[in-house]
């Protein structure tokens, strides 16, 4: 079984460089990859929790068109909002994203913050929200895990589950411990690596880039 420490010695090296050449060739695309605006950014990630890709796309163009701006997102009608995310489920969404536009237009003169404990105070955003705005818009160091990508981290670095991911500290520590410098790229092809190949039943091993570099791949998949 491959050693955690030997894996996170080679990870920027070696593993990074491979999941991005993965995602390359089969990384998806979707609108909020395409733009770097933070507002663009944070209402994705708004309307992509607890909510697969594929329901989120069509509420996200159909609310940006709506309210393009933190200002217009404010003013907007609650029913209005609340018509376009319905299909999504949560019940409170509407509300929330409404307290937001107002949030951001009073606590920040309606731009997004680019702190971190900042974006955290805002309606709806949580830990992974928040450092998940901080990568993909500003392109900080953040470090993302949820039970998606913690999945795929627990495999391949032989850790054991510890709670769920989003709590579990040595597994955030960990991917920290790892990760490139600059993880925007990777981070989204980490998000579709564990979407597409490292799934929860009868992960596709021989698929993955990083399989001879993964502490699961190692004890599970037969040499051939």
């Amino acid at each position: 079984m491959t050693s955690p420490t030997v894996v996170k010695a080679q990870f920027r090296p070696q593993i990074a460089a491979r999941v991005r050449a993965w995602a390359r060739e089969h990384g998806r695309r979707f609108p909020w990859r395409e733009t770097r605006d933070p507002y663009q950014v944070l209402i994705a990630e708004l309307l992509l929790q607890r909510t697969p890709y594929w329901k989120a796309e069509r509420a996200y163009r159909s609310l940006l068109e709506v309210a393009p701006t933190p200002a217009e997102l404010a003013a907007a009608p609650e029913a209005t909002i609340h018509a376009i995310v319905r299909p999504l489920g949560l019940a409170n969404r509407s509300r929330t994203l409404s307290a937001l536009g107002r949030a951001l237009v009073q606590r920040h003169r309606g731009r997004v913050p680019r702190n971190v404990d900042s974006l955290r105070a805002l309606p709806g955003v949580g830990p992974y929200t928040a450092a998940a705005v901080c990568c993909f818009a500003f392109g900080k160091p953040a470090t993302l895990v949820d039970g998606l990508t913690g999945r795929f981290y627990r495999r391949l670095l032989g850790l054991a589950a510890n709670g769920e991911a989003h709590a579990d500290r040595a597994l955030w520590r960990a991917v920290s411990e790892c990760q490139p410098t600059r993880p925007r790229t990777f981070h989204l092809a980490i998000i579709d690596l564990a979407s597409l190949v490292c799934r929860f039943e009868r992960p596709r091993c021989s698929e993955c880039p990083v399989a001879g570099l993964c502490a699961y791949a190692s004890a599970h998949v037969a040499p051939s």
